[in-house]
């Protein structure tokens, strides 16, 4: 069997680099995240360069809940509350057939909220990959209750951006790839891992 590896770009809707990561000629995941300035128009641009598209779902963090963005799930929703903003925010991201969260650290650790999210998930026929931002998440169970397909997230490219960073962090993805059999690597819209994909 080959080395399967995954590469999802986050953040996507917001920043200069985005559409140049989309025309790479690499078969690259896209994470949009709803109500974002350019997230429609990302979405469709993925579509038509025959990426992948996903929602990036904002999840309630333990820390800096101020970067989370619009319409994110939060741990003093309610049920038909979370599950109505899952539903505008995929109403809002076109093409997706997949969800992972951003930030999250808080929501993915709550069984009964990442229920009722999943929910939806699997209403949807989407599957679910778990960004991992807590070893406390019980994504991977929620998913498996639900007979959602899921992944998490093996590798972090980029929370160093030096080049030297990036590619001990490639690396990494690469031997857990041959490892596993396969691997997940999330990447950001940052120009220098435009720059290292492009190299």
């Amino acid at each position: 069997m080959p080395v399967k590896v995954a590469i999802i770009i986050d953040d996507i809707g917001y920043q200069k680099t985005d559409p140049a990561l989309i025309q790479l000629p690499h078969a690259l995941t896209f994470a949009v995240m709803p109500f974002s300035p350019h997230g429609k128009e990302m979405a469709h641009l993925a579509k038509q360069h025959h990426k992948e598209v996903m929602l990036h779902m904002p999840m309630e963090a333990v820390a800096l809940n101020h970067l989370l963005g619009k319409g994110a799930l939060r741990s003093s929703m309610g049920q038909q509350q979370v599950q109505h903003a899952l539903r505008s925010a995929l109403d809002d991201v076109p093409h997706a057939v997949g969800v992972n969260n951003h930030m999250g650290s808080r929501f993915t650790s709550l069984p009964q909220h990442m229920d009722w999210a999943m929910q939806v998930i699997a209403q949807r026929g989407l599957y679910f990959v778990d960004s991992k931002t807590t070893a406390k998440s019980v994504a991977a169970l929620v998913s498996q209750q639900h007979q959602v397909r899921h992944r998490s997230r093996d590798v972090f490219l980029d929370n160093n951006k030096s080049y030297s960073a990036l590619d001990a962090q490639f690396n990494e993805l690469m031997r857990v790839a041959k490892h596993q059999g396969s691997a997940v690597g999330i990447g950001h819209p940052y120009p220098e891992t435009l720059h290292y994909l492009q190299r």
